[in-house]
């Protein structure tokens, strides 16, 4: 029996070390697929990131060159559409009538923003354009309503309603004064 028992040992031995191996083994790729699942959302989520980010385009001559032709662009279409505005909706008025006429809508507007208590909204309608510029340049373009618009400008920055109240009657009486003098009252529409 004792053959039968040392004959069977090695054996058993050889079937033991056989599926300790196979243990061994399957722990470790039990472990290795443990790792790469722990690591997988990290790995596959990093990919994604590095098309997000882009370079530095302040650097690119061509996309700065691109940028402010388009700025430029945009001003001169807003330039078009305050000319368009003065020519065409306001009654088809043609050199110094057109300034008057686009000083008269930027003045309403702003006496209507200054009516709702937007004081600071005023500001910015009577800062944009260059509406100003072309009233200045025009033969309507008197001391008086530059400067009756100036004190409404500044009226406004400062956010004082009584002040830019008062301006605004100011503003619009010089208008009044202007178009008038000008023989042109007739023709401008909102006066």
């Amino acid at each position: 029996m004792k053959c039968s028992a040392s004959s069977s040992s090695p054996s058993s031995r050889r079937r033991s070390d056989k599926t300790n191996f196979n243990v061994e083994q399957h722990k470790q790729t039990r472990r290795e697929v443990m790792k790469f699942a722990a690591l997988a959302p990290a790995l596959f989520s990093a990919l994604p990131a590095m098309a997000i980010l882009q370079g530095n385009d302040e650097d690119d001559e061509a996309f700065l060159a691109k940028a402010k032709a388009n700025r430029s662009a945009k001003l001169q279409n807003e330039r078009s559409k305050q000319a368009k505005y003065a020519g065409e909706k306001l009654g088809r008025s043609t050199g110094g009538v057109a300034a008057l006429q686009l000083a008269v809508y930027k003045i309403s507007k702003a006496g209507s923003l200054i009516d709702q208590d937007s004081i600071y909204g005023a500001g910015a309608e009577l800062e944009s354009g260059n509406w100003e510029k072309e009233l200045g340049k025009s033969e309507f373009g008197t001391d008086a309503l530059i400067s009756a618009v100036g004190a409404l400008k500044q009226a406004c920055a400062s956010g004082d309603a009584n002040g830019a109240k008062q301006a605004y009657v100011s503003t619009a009486n010089a208008l009044k004064q202007v178009a008038n003098a000008g023989g042109v009252a007739s023709q401008l529409k909102f006066l």
